[in-house]
């Protein structure tokens, strides 16, 4: 099982499969939807952080729930 898991980290790390360049944007979302949240809960401007995020995401299905957190703030 641990060199199962070492190679899957290996894949997700060089980021060149299909799998490894899903995993990396669904990070990327997980981070994005993490700071809205706490942009809500504190009152805390991440405009900043939003702009510097913008078009990172490249799978079509995770950079439309991107587009739509975007859309709603």
């Amino acid at each position: 099982v641990g060199a199962e898991i070492a190679l899957l980290w290996a894949e997700y790390e060089a980021g060149e499969t299909a799998e490894a360049k899903l995993m990396k944007d669904l990070d990327k979302f997980e981070m994005i939807a993490q700071a809205e949240d706490y942009e809500g809960e504190q009152g805390v401007d991440l405009s900043d952080f939003f702009a510097s995020t913008a078009g990172k995401i490249r799978h079509p299905q995770v950079a439309s729930w991107d587009h739509a957190l975007r859309r709603a703030r």
